[in-house]
């Protein structure tokens, strides 16, 4: 009986990646890879992808009900252009979808989760009088839990994970912030992370100085924060040098493992030597 092949699962979206492509070849990017020092011209097919990292359903769904609907209003920010309330709404599903498909997300759900087993243990006495059993048999359970976490750990969490691609309370945050898209001129360009949508974890998004920085092209890049009253749904500005260096140094040293630009970045190794430099901000 013939098993099926699990397929790739790309956690960073083909669609997302095609907009950092190398100009001359727009089915290549540059990649860098954190872990060998390297750069790499591949195939953006290649790029963002992982065997089996969620289910072909959770896959499908994410293309079909985040990644299709958000693509016209994210074309509309990326020229410049003024999009709609509801526009608006998809886009910060994208967002909140690339802050949770990635894996340093699952990372760290797996840390939280290896912790809270450890808790689990600790109170079994109590927990097995609270559920009617016996602390061996909570034992027992836990020990299940921890082997399933250790052998499998990516069909567990996506089994945890496709019960929160829609996390309202998260979305409304999103919209509650003031949006900037900063457009950058000359030659500096944004490249773009394995953790595209990033701000520091210490903030978190209800903090009053937080921004979170989401490059959407190597032009432009989406900046969502607290400085100010909206006064319109998304602002449109032209990036400081600053403003794209800060973006990108971000981008490089929040990624997992994979950078991904239009061209070879001979400063990324820099940035990577230096860092403890705390963040500046993006906008004041």
């Amino acid at each position: 009986m013939s098993t099926s092949k699990a397929k790739r699962n790309h956690y960073n979206p083909k669609d997302y990646l095609r907009h950092f492509a190398d100009p001359s070849n727009p089915q290549k990017l540059h990649l860098f890879d954190k872990q060998s020092g390297k750069w790499i011209f591949t195939n953006i097919s290649n790029a963002g992808v992982w065997t089996g990292f969620y289910r072909d359903e959770d896959e499908k769904w994410l293309s079909d009900k985040v990644e299709f609907p958000a693509g016209p209003a994210l074309a509309k920010l990326r020229a410049g252009q003024p999009i709609d309330s509801d526009e608006r709404s998809q886009v910060a599903l994208y967002v909140e979808s690339m802050i949770k498909r990635v894996p340093s997300t699952r990372r760290e759900f797996l840390r939280g989760a290896t912790s809270a087993l450890a808790e689990l243990r600790e109170s079994s006495e109590e927990l097995s009088l609270k559920l009617g059993t016996t602390p061996h048999v909570v034992l027992r359970a836990l020990d299940y839990l921890e082997e399933e976490q250790t052998t499998n750990p990516l069909s567990m969490t996506s089994e945890v994970a496709r019960y929160q691609w829609t996390n309202q309370e998260v979305i409304d945050v999103l919209l509650a912030m003031n949006w900037t898209v900063l457009i950058a001129h000359g030659s500096d360009t944004f490249l773009t992370g394995d953790n595209p949508a990033f701000l520091p974890r210490k903030d978190g998004l209800q903090a009053p100085e937080s921004q979170l920085a989401f490059p959407l092209s190597s032009r432009a890049a989406l900046v969502a924060d607290r400085r100010k009253s909206r006064v319109a749904l998304v602002d449109h500005t032209k990036a400081t040098s600053a403003q794209v260096k800060e973006i990108n140094r971000r981008m490089i040293l929040a990624s997992d493992r994979f950078i991904y630009s239009h061209r070879e970045l001979p400063w990324v190794k820099d940035v990577l030597s230096n860092p403890v430099r705390p963040w500046k901000r993006i906008l004041n």
